[in-house]
Protein backbone atom coordinates (compact mmCIF):
# COMPACT_ATOMS: atom_id res chain seq x y z
CA UNK A 1 0.00 0.00 0.00
CA UNK A 2 0.81 3.56 -0.26
CA UNK A 3 0.12 6.64 -1.84
CA UNK A 4 -1.42 7.16 -5.21
CA UNK A 5 0.26 10.76 -5.75
CA UNK A 6 3.43 8.68 -5.56
CA UNK A 7 2.00 6.53 -8.75
CA UNK A 8 2.62 8.93 -11.26
CA UNK A 9 5.88 9.90 -13.40
CA UNK A 10 6.97 12.23 -15.57
CA UNK A 11 7.75 10.18 -19.32
CA UNK A 12 9.39 10.66 -22.70
CA UNK A 13 6.95 7.62 -23.96
CA UNK A 14 7.77 4.67 -22.34
CA UNK A 15 10.88 6.11 -20.89
CA UNK A 16 11.23 7.91 -17.43
CA UNK A 17 12.89 11.24 -17.20
CA UNK A 18 13.42 13.13 -14.67
CA UNK A 19 10.47 14.97 -12.63
CA UNK A 20 11.84 18.41 -14.38
CA UNK A 21 11.04 18.00 -17.42
CA UNK A 22 7.12 17.89 -16.59
CA UNK A 23 6.99 21.40 -14.80
CA UNK A 24 6.57 24.78 -15.80
CA UNK A 25 7.29 26.21 -12.70
CA UNK A 26 10.67 27.41 -11.23
CA UNK A 27 13.18 25.03 -12.32
CA UNK A 28 11.95 23.10 -15.14
CA UNK A 29 14.49 21.88 -17.36
CA UNK A 30 11.56 20.97 -19.97
CA UNK A 31 13.34 22.91 -22.67
CA UNK A 32 16.51 20.37 -22.45
CA UNK A 33 15.48 17.57 -25.32
CA UNK A 34 18.62 15.90 -24.66
CA UNK A 35 17.56 15.19 -21.19
CA UNK A 36 13.98 15.18 -21.01
CA UNK A 37 13.34 13.81 -24.90
CA UNK A 38 10.35 16.00 -27.17
CA UNK A 39 7.21 14.82 -25.37
CA UNK A 40 7.73 14.51 -21.40
CA UNK A 41 4.26 14.04 -19.76
CA UNK A 42 2.89 13.03 -16.08
CA UNK A 43 1.82 9.69 -16.53
CA UNK A 44 1.06 7.14 -14.48
CA UNK A 45 3.17 3.93 -13.40
CA UNK A 46 3.09 1.26 -14.94
CA UNK A 47 4.11 -2.51 -12.85
CA UNK A 48 7.23 -2.82 -15.03
CA UNK A 49 8.70 1.03 -13.90
CA UNK A 50 9.36 -0.21 -10.05
CA UNK A 51 9.60 -2.57 -7.60
CA UNK A 52 8.52 -3.43 -4.00
CA UNK A 53 11.83 -3.99 -1.63
CA UNK A 54 11.25 -6.11 1.63
CA UNK A 55 13.94 -5.72 4.36
CA UNK A 56 15.69 -2.51 3.25
CA UNK A 57 15.58 0.27 6.16
CA UNK A 58 17.33 2.55 3.61
CA UNK A 59 16.58 3.77 0.18
CA UNK A 60 20.31 4.01 -0.50
CA UNK A 61 21.73 1.21 1.26
CA UNK A 62 21.05 -2.42 -0.02
CA UNK A 63 20.31 -4.94 2.85
CA UNK A 64 21.76 -9.05 2.29
CA UNK A 65 18.48 -10.08 3.10
CA UNK A 66 16.35 -8.29 1.16
CA UNK A 67 13.60 -9.27 -1.23
CA UNK A 68 12.85 -7.55 -3.99
CA UNK A 69 9.07 -8.38 -5.84
CA UNK A 70 7.91 -7.64 -8.87
CA UNK A 71 4.85 -5.37 -9.45
CA UNK A 72 1.87 -7.39 -11.26
CA UNK A 73 -0.76 -4.31 -10.87
CA UNK A 74 -1.00 -0.84 -9.37
CA UNK A 75 -5.22 -0.26 -8.04
CA UNK A 76 -5.52 3.20 -7.48
CA UNK A 77 -8.44 5.08 -5.59
CA UNK A 78 -11.01 5.50 -8.36
CA UNK A 79 -11.80 8.71 -6.25
CA UNK A 80 -8.19 9.98 -6.25
CA UNK A 81 -7.70 13.13 -8.24
CA UNK A 82 -4.43 13.45 -10.19
CA UNK A 83 -5.04 17.36 -10.89
CA UNK A 84 -5.59 18.49 -7.01
CA UNK A 85 -3.05 15.93 -5.53
CA UNK A 86 -3.36 14.84 -2.30
CA UNK A 87 -5.84 17.31 -0.66
CA UNK A 88 -8.11 15.89 -2.50
CA UNK A 89 -8.16 12.68 -0.70
CA UNK A 90 -8.30 9.48 -1.57
CA UNK A 91 -4.64 9.34 -1.53
CA UNK A 92 -3.99 5.56 -1.77
CA UNK A 93 -2.24 2.63 -3.87
CA UNK A 94 -2.74 -0.74 -3.58
CA UNK A 95 0.56 -2.60 -5.09
CA UNK A 96 -0.36 -6.19 -6.07
CA UNK A 97 3.40 -8.34 -6.25
CA UNK A 98 4.07 -11.68 -7.50
CA UNK A 99 5.06 -13.04 -4.17
CA UNK A 100 6.81 -16.27 -5.58
CA UNK A 101 10.40 -15.51 -4.27
CA UNK A 102 9.25 -15.07 -0.52
CA UNK A 103 10.05 -18.30 1.74
CA UNK A 104 7.56 -17.17 4.17
CA UNK A 105 8.98 -19.99 6.63
CA UNK A 106 12.56 -19.43 6.47
CA UNK A 107 12.16 -15.34 6.28
CA UNK A 108 9.58 -14.66 7.97
CA UNK A 109 7.90 -12.23 6.08
CA UNK A 110 3.82 -12.22 5.85
CA UNK A 111 0.90 -10.35 3.83
CA UNK A 112 0.07 -7.68 6.85
CA UNK A 113 -3.24 -8.83 6.47
CA UNK A 114 -2.64 -12.19 7.77
CA UNK A 115 -3.02 -12.87 11.68
CA UNK A 116 -0.56 -16.29 13.14
CA UNK A 117 -2.75 -19.35 12.79
CA UNK A 118 -4.46 -19.97 16.08
CA UNK A 119 -3.99 -16.56 17.73
CA UNK A 120 -4.42 -17.20 21.90
CA UNK A 121 -8.13 -15.62 22.67
CA UNK A 122 -8.12 -11.94 23.97
CA UNK A 123 -10.01 -9.74 25.95
CA UNK A 124 -11.73 -7.00 24.47
CA UNK A 125 -13.05 -3.54 25.56
CA UNK A 126 -16.30 -2.01 24.20
CA UNK A 127 -15.82 1.71 22.90
CA UNK A 128 -18.53 4.22 21.99
CA UNK A 129 -21.56 5.24 23.83
CA UNK A 130 -22.93 2.64 25.89
CA UNK A 131 -26.75 3.85 24.54
CA UNK A 132 -26.43 5.01 21.12
CA UNK A 133 -29.43 7.66 21.69
CA UNK A 134 -28.62 10.76 20.27
CA UNK A 135 -30.44 13.90 20.67
CA UNK A 136 -30.96 17.11 18.87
Amino acid sequence: VGAAHCTFLCKDGASQVPPCCCSSGPGSCAGDTALCGNTPKVAQMAPVDATIVCGRWQYDAPEEDEIVLDITEIVRHPQFDQARGPISGSDIAVFKVDDSKIDREKQGLNPACLRPHNPPPQASTPAGPSHPHYHT
